[in-house]
């Protein structure tokens, strides 16, 4: 039997330096999960998934579809204006991004004395300044659309499961002209729960008709990763959001791209 040898390479499909595994000739990305088959020089030749593409794919919204940072931001620093705090830069706020509009509005405002009433209060104060300016600097990833639409192509149900609510995140979809490809929109408040908890990719699933095996969660956050593992979906971590890297390489996404010609690589898709 072949001994198993491993190199370290950049991989041809996330772009990673990768450590990689070979055996017969053939590897995997540690990152992504590629099987690379090499050139007869012993390069990596061209990519191919390393099982079948997923029949149904699951978005995360914030960071994953749409940069929405400088918009949240806006918000945030509003409510830090009203307690008397000087604004914070975009990448501060990105760090405070994730787990719903309650725990931004707690980090952001830096301070353990607030007490409920107040939370509630300056939640509500956010909430109210982002609703009437939700899509000012607001775009799509560039690449984003034309992975969406050619998935739909492809006859791949789509889906978007994010902790931002419901309401505000199909206004955004809908202002960046993106809603009509995805057969479900789950929001934080579509369910008992929010990532990182299994229930909202279950409902998007159940909503889209697909079964979890053939699907797959893609996302910049752990707790995209963290749902996706929980409701026994494939967790694929995208490099191009604002999620903390730390703690998405903690979770231990199955797969990980670092941009969206990677990522179309990974769900089967033909270059653009």
């Amino acid at each position: 039997m072949e001994r198993p040898s491993s190199s370290t390479s950049r991989c041809p499909a996330c772009g990673l330096p990768s450590q990689v595994l070979w055996v017969h000739g053939h590897g995997q990305c540690e990152h992504c999960g590629t099987n690379t088959a090499p050139c007869c020089d012993g390069a990596a030749n061209e990519a191919v998934p390393a099982s079948a593409p997923p029949r149904a794919v699951l978005f995360d919204l914030d960071g994953t579809l749409i940069d929405s940072l400088a918009d949240i931001a806006r918000a945030a620093n509003h409510v830090r204006e009203r307690r008397g705090l000087a604004p914070l830069p975009p990448r501060a706020v990105a760090a405070c991004v994730g787990d719903g509009a309650t725990e931004l509005v707690r980090r952001v405002l830096e301070t353990p004395y607030l007490d409920d009433l107040e939370l509630r209060d300056e939640v509500r104060s956010y909430r109210q300044f982002y609703e009437e300016h939700p899509v000012v600097e607001t775009q799509l990833y560039p690449g984003i659309r034309e992975l969406i639409e050619d998935l739909r192509a492809d006859g791949r149900a789509l889906a978007v499961v994010t902790n931002k609510p419901e309401e505000i995140s199909r206004r955004i979809l809908r202002a960046l002209e993106l809603e009509r490809p995805f057969g479900a929109l789950i929001g934080g408040d579509s369910a008992a729960e929010r990532k990182p908890s299994a229930l909202p990719i279950r409902l998007a699933l159940e909503r889209i008709g697909a079964e979890a095996r053939e699907a797959w969660m893609i996302g910049d956050g752990a707790q995209d990763v963290r749902a996706a593992r929980a409701a026994g979906v494939v967790a694929c971590a995208v490099g191009w959001g604002f999620g903390d890297r730390a703690a998405l390489a903690e979770a231990k996404p199955e797969r990980r791209v670092s941009d969206v010609a990677g990522l179309r690589r990974l769900l089967g898709l033909s270059r653009r």
